[in-house]
């Protein structure tokens, strides 16, 4: 019977360290859940922006090269809509005619603005050159 009352600590010990390492494994898969939802929140954003960048390009490409003016902060001309889900969205566009360079070409960058969560900004950029149908 002396065994029986000496063990009786110890089984108290044993279930204190058991409840110990199920709860700390229970919060960190929490935590690692959390992680992985807010990562995935940054690359749907991404996923957005590029999007916009290249529904963007697309629409420029389309344009007749003549009526592609140069000049710094002009607007988008296609509309995506998934961009109403970015906060303090800025979008603009740059072209610049390198006709002295190189004949029959723009040069077009296109450039979203937004800020992420944590209040960082993120800005993603596009660049790429236009060419004169037909030259």
């Amino acid at each position: 019977m002396t065994d029986i009352k000496n063990n009786r600590g110890a089984s108290l010990l044993e279930l204190t360290c058991a409840l110990f390492l199920v709860t700390v494994g229970a919060f960190g898969a929490l935590h690692m859940y959390l992680i992985g939802i807010d990562k995935a929140k940054g690359v749907q954003e991404y996923e957005i922006a590029m999007q916009a960048l290249n529904n963007e390009i697309e629409s420029l490409r389309a344009v007749d090269f003549e009526e592609l003016k140069a000049g710094t902060g002009l607007p988008f001309l296609s509309d995506t809509p998934a961009l109403d889900r970015l906060v303090n969205v800025e979008r603009n566009t740059v072209i610049v005619d390198k006709a002295e360079e190189t004949r029959g070409l723009k040069q077009v960058r296109v450039r979203i603005r937004w800020t992420g969560e944590y209040g960082r900004r993120i800005e993603k950029n596009l660049t790429t050159l236009i060419a004169k149908k037909g030259v």
